[in-house]
């Protein structure tokens, strides 16, 4: 009995024309689902659907000897603790990081971070030197070094190196002439060739800047050159901006560690080149703006955005320097404020006034070297404090490190437009540089109103020293997880050139933090790399340093040429 005996109605076979139906149904079907793929990578919108990406290994290549992607090898660890790619990292094949910085960080990281470290001597390239030892160089266009001699001297052979002078002063020993007046800057293009991005907007916003970096750069006498970075938490520990510092102070001079608060605001305020220990304060911080409706201090945050108001609270600070001042309001019901330096007798004072108005007061000790400066809210109601500086007399930089640990530029709006003003004026920054913009990166939303909105803080941070040079710096590449991946956060994107046009529009120059890291991926890369830490937001100690070396070349590299074009400067 055959089948067609059992189900005459059933065909034993299909018919031509039935399965020519059914390949076309399947070449439609297959036609629509590469159009729905070949769509998300042409509507951004849908990037999130894509079933490949760049980075990604390709699918079903491990069925023909490929490897797949594992999204989580561990990282191999170099001698020197940073570490390899894998390859489930954007860029994974180089890491966009000159070798060259990374060792720089390492050599600078042998350090104990908490140690109290002495002010560096100043670098040899600046020690005052004979006038035939001296001189200015940078590369020109076609290549070549040029060299300006600003001491009035003649111009020194670039291509001896320091053991060649030592020897040759070995074989003969004629009597050396007399050092000029100023000795000159001595930058030639070996401090700055592995800069991997200049200094932009700088045709003339610099100069303020520069010209009293030169006369530190000369030692003139009680030349000192004082430099507030402002920022979030990016520089909350004072990593990148201790790293600038540090570097600066090596060449041109330290005068001191600058502005510390004297109550800390955030829990994750910290500050290096001092040991400073805090108790008993209740903080107003300019991002929380619970002094909007005070009566005495409606906006007073202070030049670090921070009241300290307390009744028997008290601050420490050690440091290498012999001059405190102390930032403070005077009111009506203002109390008493006692400081005292080096154990010695409390010197104390009041803060009361018929009117609410900032007060500055200056504390100095016997001599060069470490001291130890306390202040202390001693009685007679509270007070009502911002913070201090602690300095020299120079010549030499200071670096402010002026971390607002969580805000938004939006709320440097928060301040009282005279108070800041007042503040600003009375610190006298020569170059002020802003780095906001890393917590607006992780919020959602548009981005229409955030320029105005950050042109108007900067205007207001610069309205009591508009004769000051100014500098934009982008936040650090910031990155988020994406398919198993480390990817740039997309607003990154739109923000850094929003960044750029308001640089210009204040008349700021401006660094690319996000493109000096290698754009991006970088932050993918620098976090494989042990740079970056795993909230893809914040730096590591070593990428602080190799960030800070980046900055310092940048700088030196813009000023190297900016003394070319300046000759009598």
């Amino acid at each position: 009995m055959s089948i067609s005996d059992l189900a005459p109605d059933v065909p034993e076979r299909v018919s031509e024309e039935e399965t020519r139906r059914a390949l076309l149904q399947g070449l439609g079907t297959g036609v629509m689902v590469l159009c729905c793929v070949a769509l998300t990578y042409v509507v951004p919108a849908l990037e999130d659907y894509r079933p490949w990406i760049d980075g990604e290994a390709v699918p079903f290549a491990h069925w023909m000897g490929g490897q797949r992607a594992s999204g989580s090898e561990a990282p191999t660890h170099l001698a020197n603790g940073l570490v390899t790619f894998d390859s489930n990292t954007e860029g994974a094949d180089a890491s966009g990081i000159d070798t060259s910085l990374i060792a720089a960080a390492v050599v600078e990281d042998t350090t104990d971070e908490a140690e109290l470290l002495a002010p560096p001597p100043v670098g040899t390239s600046l020690s005052p030197m004979a006038p035939s030892a001296v001189s200015n160089s940078i590369r020109t266009s076609d290549g070549a070094e040029k060299s300006v001699d600003l001491s009035g001297g003649s111009t020194a052979d670039m291509g001896a190196s320091a053991s060649d002078v030592r020897m040759a002063s070995a074989v003969v020993a004629p009597e050396p002439p007399k050092p000029p007046k100023h000795p000159a800057l001595h930058i030639t293009t070996s401090d700055y060739e592995n800069v991997p991005m200049d200094f932009e907007l700088t045709n003339g916003t610099l100069d303020h800047f520069y010209r009293q970096l030169v006369r530190t750069g000369r030692r003139e006498a009680g030349a000192v050159v004082r430099v507030s970075h402002y920022g979030d938490s990016v520089i909350g520990a004072d990593g990148l901006t201790s790293s600038i510092r540090r570097k600066l102070q090596t060449r041109f001079g330290s005068a001191g560690k600058g502005w510390v608060n004297v109550a800390p605001g955030w829990q994750w305020y910290r500050q290096k080149d001092v040991i400073y220990k805090a108790r008993g304060w209740k903080s107003k911080t300019v991002t929380s703006n619970k002094l909007s409706k005070s009566r005495w201090a409606p906006g007073r945050y202070g030049y670090g955005g921070v009241a300290g108001i307390g009744w028997g609270a008290k601050s420490t600070y050690e440091a290498y320097a012999d001059r405190l001042e102390l930032y403070y309001l005077a009111f009506p019901r203002g109390g008493r404020i006692s400081v005292r330096i080096d154990g010695g007798d409390w010197s104390e004072f009041e803060t009361r006034e018929d009117l609410p108005a900032d007060r500055y007061r200056v504390f100095s000790a016997s001599g060069p070297g470490k001291h130890t400066f306390e202040v202390r809210a001693s009685g007679g109601g509270n007070v009502h404090t911002y913070g201090v500086t602690l300095e020299t007399a120079g010549p030499g930089i200071v670096y402010d490190a002026v971390q607002m640990v969580g805000t938004r530029s939006s709320r440097l709006l928060n301040f009282n437009s005279e108070h800041i003003k007042a503040q600003v004026e009375h610190r006298s920054p020569d170059l002020q540089v802003f780095m906001y913009g890393g917590n607006e990166v992780g919020d959602s939303g548009s981005l229409d109103t955030y320029a105005e909105k950050y042109t108007a803080a900067i205007r207001r941070m610069r309205a009591g020293r508009p004769e000051a040079s100014c500098l934009v710096m982008t936040p650090v590449a910031h990155g988020e997880k994406y398919r198993g991946r480390i990817r740039t956060n997309r607003r990154m994107l739109e923000m850094v050139p929003i960044q750029r046009s308001i640089a210009a529009s204040v008349g700021c120059a401006f660094y690319n933090t996000f493109e000096a890291m290698g754009g991006d991926g970088a932050s993918g890369r620098w976090y494989k790399s042990g740079l970056m830490s795993g909230d893809f937001a914040h730096m590591t100690s070593k990428g602080n340093k190799v960030l800070g070396v980046m900055f310092y070349q940048a700088l030196l590299k813009d000023f190297a040429h900016w003394l070319s074009d300046h000759p009598d400067a």
